[in-house]
Parts: C-alpha cells; sequence; structure tokens
C-alpha cells in the first residue's frame, strides 16, 4: 500500500519557519524591558541601522549635543513610548515612557512596593526622582553588559502615582 505524500505550499512552509524561529527567541525579544540589555529588542550599542530595523523611522529626532542624536518613537495619540539615545552612532541609553515591562512585570505605572517586591536589590533614593521633589524616588539597579557597567533607572515623579521613566545606559 502506498502513501501519498502532501507537499506543502512554499508560503506556508516559510510561514512555519519564520512561527518556528520566533517560539525559539529568547524572551524579551519583543516589547519587553531586559534588565541592563534591552528595550523592545533593541540593545545598548545597537547601530542606528539596527534600531531602525528593530523599531522603524523615529517619529522625532533631536541633537542636543554634537555627538549625541535622540530618536524618538511616538505610538498613536499617547505620550512618547521610547527615546533611544545614541553616542558615536551607537545606542548608549534607552528610556521608557509607556507600553513595554520587564519579565518580572514592572512597567510605567507600577508602585513603588511592587518594584521593591520584583527587584529587591534596586536602590531607592527618596528626593532624587524627576524635579526632586520630597515624594519622588530614584531606584537603580547595576549590572553590567558586555563588560560595561549599565544603570538601569525606575523614576518616580511622585511615589503616589507609580513609576513615570524606565531607562536604561552605560555608566
Amino acid at each position: 500500500m502506498s502513501e501519498r505524500m502532501t507537499r506543502v505550499p512554499k508560503k506556508i512552509e516559510s510561514g512555519l519557519v519564520v512561527a518556528l524561529a520566533m517560539l525559539a527567541m529568547p524572551s524579551g525579544a519583543f516589547g519587553e524591558i531586559v534588565i541592563g540589555k534591552s528595550v523592545d529588542g533593541v540593545s545598548l550599542s545597537a547601530t542606528r541601522q539596527q534600531v531602525k530595523h528593530r523599531l522603524g523611522k523615529p517619529t522625532t529626532v533631536e541633537k542636543p549635543v554634537p555627538r549625541v542624536t535622540l530618536w524618538n518613537y511616538l505610538h498613536g495619540y499617547k505620550a512618547l513610548n521610547v527615546q533611544v539615545s545614541f553616542d558615536h552612532g551607537r545606542v548608549n541609553s534607552l528610556s521608557v515612557y509607556d507600553g513595554q515591562s520587564t519579565s518580572k512585570g514592572i512597567h510605567v505605572g507600577s508602585s513603588l512596593s511592587a518594584l521593591e517586591r520584583a527587584y529587591p536589590d534596586a536602590q531607592c533614593t527618596s528626593g532624587n526622582g524627576p524635579g526632586e521633589s520630597p515624594d519622588s524616588e530614584l531606584c537603580d539597579l547595576r549590572s553590567k553588559y558586555h563588560g560595561h557597567k549599565v544603570e538601569t533607572d525606575f523614576e518616580f515623579a511622585d511615589v503616589h502615582q507609580g513609576v513615570e521613566e524606565i531607562s536604561l545606559g552605560y555608566l
């Protein structure tokens, strides 16, 4: 008795290969903050071309000083979601204002207590957040990425309002 083999069309076959490859990717590859490493799949030290390939064309571009360029990504009608800072053409810091979270569920809007439970090693200092008001807080996690010291910051303009910004960058 002969078995008849069914041929899978090339489009479906290539789609399956892409789907399997995506499943094999590490968590944090899409829309996640990886402490001390990346945001939305963009890693520290990435080139402009790599960032553009991953996030597309920036909504706005700023050049605050000669060697530094900021790419801002806005999504829909929300405020700034991601800001990528380049120094000499490579990503040296990433800031998140909405939309992404860490593997432990911390995101813009998370409470100070949730942050402290998720990251007990975070060093928090009152009055050092944006505006340095008494209700502000800055919590830091230090790590290394490719042999360089990195700091991931969780900024609270008001600890009663939750995290306002999450940023990571080389020290």
